[in-house]
């Protein structure tokens, strides 16, 4: 009976050992693998184009967030539906997006050149929601997990995958 409860308490505590081995705090998150550009690209069968969000973190802490549709043949830009910048909060793996300008084309066209886009104020009060970032694939996909807003029930956003660029 005392070998039994000795193995069962080494099986115990290596579990633990292990479950905490491999939890990820996000404490060692790469913040350096983030400072790139990443696409989501889905095609959009209504308009036969390849509506594209792009995302851009560079290293003096800004990003820059835009859609945009694109030919699917030629790859080139169709017109932009929405363009936003600002700075990012870094914490581990959780990150801040607040942004300083955000433009979008408004009600009257479905999409239009850049200097179409209209600004939009932005609400300085309320407070960015917390994302949590994941590398996947090896660092080539990005994941940014975002949780509802309890405040704004309807605002649930799924988790977004953007594939890192190479240009």
């Amino acid at each position: 009976m005392t070998k039994t409860y000795l193995y069962s308490v080494i099986f115990v505590m290596a579990t633990i050992a292990f479950s905490t081995a491999c939890t990820d705090s996000g404490e060692d998150f790469d913040h350096n693998s983030l400072y790139s550009s990443w696409e989501r690209v889905q095609y959009h069968e209504d308009h036969e184009l390849n509506y594209v969000a792009t995302l851009e973190f560079k290293r003096d802490g800004t990003y820059e967030r835009s859609t945009k549709f694109r030919n699917p043949d030629t790859d080139a830009l169709v017109g932009y539906i929405h363009f936003e910048e600002g700075t990012i909060s870094l914490d581990g793996e959780n990150i801040d997006f607040i942004p300083t300008r955000y433009l979008f084309i408004g009600h009257e066209a479905f999409w239009g050149p850049f200097e179409e886009l209209q600004e939009w104020e932005i609400n300085t009060v309320s407070q960015p929601a917390t994302s949590t970032l994941e590398y996947r694939e090896g660092g080539s996909n990005l994941a940014i997990f975002t949780p509802c807003n309890d405040i704004l029930s309807s605002f649930c956003v799924p988790t977004q995958v953007y594939t890192r660029v190479n240009r």
